[in-house]
C-alpha cells in the first residue's frame, strides 16, 4: 500500500486522536504511529501555510513535506486489508482537498465534527499548552475571551466553519467517499458508530476495540507537566503500543487522569457571542447533512 486508503480529516479537538486509537486496534486495519502528518495540507508556495508548519513543529514530532517520506509511513502494512492516517489539518488548510483528489482520488474521508464553541475553546487551551500561544485562557476579561476564541479560529484557517471546509470536499468527491460523525453523538455511545465505520472501510465490523474515555476537553495542569507528559506517553507509545496496544493506552488514561483538569466552564455570555460567530455556518450545515444541530445552540 503505497498511499493510505482512508484519511481521517478532522476537526480539531473533535476526537480524533480517540478515534485514531480505536480504529488503530482494528486487526485489518493500519495506521502509522506518527499522528498528524498533515502532507497533504502542505504547499511550498503559500509563505501562510510554510510559517505555520514551522509554528506546528513545536507542537508535533515534525510535519511530512515529501511525497517520498509520506509513503514511507506505509511502507509495511502488515497483514492488513485498508491503511489510514489522521491529520486533522485537512478539514481547514485550502489546498487540502485539491491535493488529496489528486494523489488518491478514490479515498474514503472521515470527519468528527464537534460543537465549534466548545472546540474552539479546547483548541485554545490545546494551543497554550503546546506554546504555540503566550496567554492562558483564564486571565482574559469575558470580551478579551471572545476576541481570543475568533483570534484562536483565525490562526489556525478557521477550521469550526465545518461547512464552508467540508463543502469543498462534497463539491470534489463522491458523497458515499465521506462519513461525517459529530463529537456529542459518537462519544457517548462508540460502539454502533464505529460498527458503521467498520462496514465503511470494508474490515470485519464486529470486531470491538477497547473503549476508553475521550479526554480532548481535559488541560494538563501546567506547561511543565504538558512538556513531561508529551516526551513520556510518546516514549511510551513508541516502545509499548507495537507490543501491547491495550497497555499502552492504558498507561496513557492512567497519567492523563492523574496529571490533567477540565477547563472551567465558559460564561453564558461568552458561549452567547460565539454562537453568533458560527451561527449562519451551523444552519448551512444543517442543509448539507440532512441532520438537526440545534443541540450545538
Amino acid at each position: 500500500m503505497a498511499l493510505p486508503d482512508f484519511l481521517i480529516i478532522g476537526a480539531p479537538r473533535s476526537g480524533t486522536t480517540s478515534l485514531h486509537s480505536y480504529l488503530k486496534q482494528h486487526p485489518q486495519i493500519f495506521l502509522p504511529e506518527f499522528k498528524e502528518p498533515t502532507f497533504f495540507a502542505y504547499n511550498p508556495h503559500d509563505q501562510k501555510v510554510v510559517q505555520w508548519y514551522t509554528r506546528l513543529e513545536k507542537a508535533y514530532r515534525g510535519l511530512i513535506r515529501s511525497m517520498d517520506d509520506y509513503k514511507k509511513l506505509f511502507a509495511d502494512t502488515g497483514d492488513a486489508l485498508v491503511a489510514g492516517e489522521s491529520s486533522t489539518g485537512y478539514l481547514l488548510y485550502p489546498d487540502s482537498y485539491k491535493n488529496i483528489k489528486k494523489a488518491i482520488p478514490d479515498v474514503k474521508l472521515i470527519a468528527s465534527l464537534r460543537n465549534p464553541i466548545d472546540a474552539s475553546y479546547s483548541l485554545y487551551n490545546w494551543a497554550y499548552m503546546a506554546k504555540v500561544i503566550d496567554t492562558p485562557f483564564y486571565k482574559f476579561s469575558e470580551d478579551q475571551q471572545i476576541k481570543a476564541i475568533r483570534d484562536i479560529d483565525k490562526i489556525y484557517f478557521n477550521p469550526y466553519f465545518y461547512f464552508r471546509n467540508l463543502k469543498r470536499y462534497y463539491d470534489l468527491f463522491n458523497p458515499a467517499q465521506i462519513k461525517v460523525l459529530i463529537f456529542e453523538e459518537w462519544t457517548k455511545s462508540p460502539e454502533p458508530t464505529l460498527k458503521q465505520i467498520f462496514e465503511f472501510l470494508g474490515v470485519d465490523e464486529k470486531f470491538q476495540p477497547e473503549i476508553t474515555v475521550c479526554y480532548q476537553s481535559n488541560i494538563i495542569r501546567s506547561n511543565k507537566i504538558a512538556f513531561f507528559m508529551k516526551t513520556l506517553l510518546r516514549k511510551t507509545g513508541e516502545i509499548l503500543t507495537p507490543v501491547s496496544p491495550r497497555l499502552s493506552g492504558k498507561l496513557q488514561r492512567i497519567a492523563y487522569s492523574k496529571f490533567s483538569k477540565k477547563p472551567p466552564p465558559l460564561s453564558p455570555y461568552v458561549r452567547e457571542k460565539i454562537l453568533k460567530i458560527y451561527k449562519d455556518d451551523i444552519v448551512k450545515l444543517e442543509d448539507l447533512l440532512q441532520k438537526d444541530l440545534s443541540f450545538w445552540q
